[in-house]
């Protein structure tokens, strides 16, 4: 199932399948997808695990004490279970950081569109309200951007989809 949601994520944002240039259905479709994948994890109440045995190093930047310690990077912990599928650390962490990233701009992004909305509805000034929001406002423009690029490094060129389900298939074959 692992293996199926990755490859289906993956084949859906290289086939241009997500409109990276629509932040609902588009940006913000692509992080929901990848949160389940997370969310699944969690769900399977220790069934999942993330490696720590593992040999291969691949993706080992994003193995930091910051990611081990972020409440959302934590699986929960079954000792009663035998077998257990092992997620790949550095894929665990990658992918979690690509959502949190996404997930910010995006927020901000929204908040700025209704803000921008609600100042219309009231005669204010688009640029007032940028100045007043500050480093808080994220236009449009800027949050297709900057979603494109952390999903063209972490997707594209780290590849961190294809290593995570690699990992996955690698267990399956033993």
């Amino acid at each position: 199932m692992f293996i199926k949601e990755i490859d289906s994520i993956h084949n859906k944002l290289v086939n241009n399948k997500f409109n990276l240039n629509d932040l609902e259905n588009g940006i913000h479709e692509f992080r929901r997808k990848l949160r389940w994948v997370g969310i699944y994890s969690s769900a399977l109440n220790g069934k999942v695990v993330i490696d720590n045995n593992t040999k291969d190093r691949v993706l080992k930047k994003y193995i930091t004490s910051e990611n081990k310690k972020n409440k959302f990077n934590i699986l929960p912990v079954n000792k009663g279970i035998d077998y257990k599928l092992n997620f790949l650390p550095g894929g665990y962490y990658a992918m979690s950081e690509l959502i949190a990233k996404i997930g910010v701009i995006k927020d901000k992004a929204l908040i700025s569109e209704e803000i921008i909305k609600i100042g219309n509805w009231m005669n204010i000034p688009k640029g007032k309200i940028k100045k007043r929001l500050s480093t808080e406002y994220k236009s449009l423009t800027e949050v297709r951007s900057e979603a494109k690029y952390l999903i063209d490094t972490y997707i594209i060129k780290e590849n961190i989809l294809m290593h995570i389900a690699n990992h996955f298939k690698n267990q399956l074959s033993k």
